[in-house]
């Protein structure tokens, strides 16, 4: 497998399918009744999303890398501590080594009425927050509009700070956008 022959497959089924590697987030997502897809393609076998390359603009990571091959990357210690302290603090050692960048990086806002598939809130096309008036942990208490669910991944501020950009595949080739606008 490759991302080319990725990108075709999901552009030719024109069905409601969502890519998996560690799972951890969406096996959750799927559980307790917030996706539905039709299908779950499996992109772990895609060994290009693998990897870390440091370059003269520094590092390129590949979506598939895991949180520990991350945090366990050497020109971490060094050059980028402050993102080698937050793949440290992410969760438990067992999620380290499943859960991937992309996946940290593409992961559901943790919001209780957001997880409970009874619930249509603004995020899930409803008119309304719940949140706002109700159970609010895990949610923004300054300013926000509309939604105030907070992004729950442990990497995005620290490469948001580090002016990470992020490459995307689609059918149209890759676009690479400020991980701020991701």
């Amino acid at each position: 497998k490759d991302k080319d022959q990725l990108a075709a497959l999901l552009a030719d089924t024109g069905r409601d399918y969502v890519l998996m590697a560690g799972g951890t987030d969406l096996l959750d997502e799927i559980k307790q009744g917030v996706k539905n897809p039709e299908g779950v393609v499996d992109i772990s076998g895609v060994a290009s999303l693998y990897g870390i390359q440091k370059g003269q603009e520094g590092l390129t990571i590949g979506p598939l890398t895991t949180i520990s091959d991350l945090a366990d990357y050497p020109a971490l210690e060094n050059e980028f501590p402050g993102l080698k302290s937050s793949a440290l603090s992410l969760a438990t050692p067992q999620l380290r080594n499943v859960g991937t960048v992309g996946g940290n990086l593409c992961q559901k806002p943790r919001c209780w009425y957001y997880r409970d598939g009874n619930v249509i809130c603004r995020k899930k096309g409803g008119s309304r927050c719940y949140a706002f008036n109700g159970r609010s942990k895990y949610h923004a208490i300054f300013g926000g509009s509309g939604c105030f669910i907070v992004h729950p991944s442990d990497l995005a501020p620290m490469l948001v700070a580090l002016d990470a950009k992020a490459t995307m595949m689609g059918t149209k080739g890759e676009e690479t956008v400020s991980l701020e606008d991701f």
